[in-house]
């Protein structure tokens, strides 16, 4: 995790640096490496698919701007064998595709991608060359040559989350990791600086969390913040980067004071709550806006903290029902239960 993680920074360093001054690079490089959740995912659970799905994105990215400029068949060739990975690693990546195509101008990218179709022919062989062991495993496995492994879990893409997704206690993206809303902030300077690369941002931006909101379980089970959206956070710096440059050419002294200062405040809270979500003072699916408070910034646990804990209610959930009447704290389930017994 460490290797793939280090190799992601280098590539997101290459191409911030064609974009931003070394010291915004810099701050970007604190930003996502030590002011996110990526951090638990790299020092703790590195058997979960984020650091590696986050490295392979960003060597992708970085190949696919040459392809763009002058298909070859070398890099051809490696863009095919990245793309396969990074859906193999984790399949709802399968939206990094949308790169090919997002573009101030996006009838010219289809004309161009048409006119290399031999290029575009090789690449889906590479791809097709590394998913073939897995292919051939469910099929020697199952007698099936694809098997869904999720059973009766599934997406509710006509009933997406997207506030819950951002915004909840349990899980929020924005709640969690808030350093990542500067992504939203910088896209408005993004879009003055480079509309090219605004679009390819915005688009993997929107689908991932079109796709993350959709999914049954959209806070994703046990996890420290909303992890399913570590996988961009690399290409999303390219939107931040965009918001600093604008702070950084504004020539004040409080504010080249203050910015950094905040910076600094959030990344250690990422690290606070990362040592809170270890020893329990952030719960895996229940917190609410209750415990978040309770706990915030605090070293010790608080009174009551686990009875007023809301566990998500599975069952509807599986079915896109979502708040159900059956997501009660802790202390309320157990007056419930006694009613119960007592009828």
């Amino acid at each position: 995790s460490l290797l793939f993680l280090f190799i992601g920074l280098w590539y997101m360093r290459k191409i911030l640096l064609t974009h931003y001054h070394e010291s915004i690079v810099a701050f970007l490089l604190l930003i996502v490496g030590l002011g996110t959740n990526l951090t638990w995912y790299v020092t703790t659970e590195p058997a979960m698919s984020h650091v590696y799905s986050f490295a392979l994105i960003l060597v992708f990215y970085y190949k696919l701007q040459f392809w763009l400029k002058k298909p070859e068949i070398l890099n051809t060739l490696l863009l095919g064998i990245l793309f396969g990975l990074i859906v193999l690693i984790r399949p709802t990546n399968i939206i990094v595709g949308a790169l090919f195509l997002a573009s101030e101008k996006p009838l010219l990218r289809i004309k161009y991608i048409a006119s290399h179709y031999q290029h575009l022919l090789l690449m889906i062989a590479a791809y097709m060359l590394i998913w073939a062991p897995q292919l051939a495993f469910w099929k020697f496995s199952t007698g099936h040559w694809f098997m869904y492994t999720y059973g009766d879990e599934g997406f509710f893409f006509n009933n997406p989350q997207v506030l819950s997704s951002l915004f909840s206690y349990r899980k929020g993206w924005l709640i969690y990791t808030p350093l990542m809303a500067l992504t939203f902030i910088g896209l408005p300077f993004l879009w003055k600086k480079n509309r090219e690369i605004f679009w390819q941002v915005s688009a993997l931006l929107v689908l991932l969390t079109y796709i993350n909101a959709s999914w049954w379980c959209w806070w994703f089970g046990g996890s420290f913040g909303l992890r399913a959206y570590i996988d961009g956070y690399g290409l999303f710096a390219l939107a931040i980067g965009a918001f600093l440059q604008a702070i950084f050419n504004v020539k004040s002294k409080i504010a080249s004071f203050l910015f950094p200062a905040v910076f600094i405040f959030f990344i250690g809270v990422n690290l606070l709550q990362t040592w809170q979500y270890r020893i329990g003072m952030i719960h895996y699916d229940s917190n609410t806006k209750t415990t978040f408070w309770m706990h915030y910034l605090k070293t010790r646990f608080q009174p009551d903290y686990y009875e007023k804990l809301v566990k998500p209610d599975i069952k509807s959930s599986k079915k896109g029902h979502y708040f159900s009447k059956n997501e009660v704290t802790e202390t309320v389930r157990k007056q419930i239960l006694h009613k119960e017994s007592i009828k």
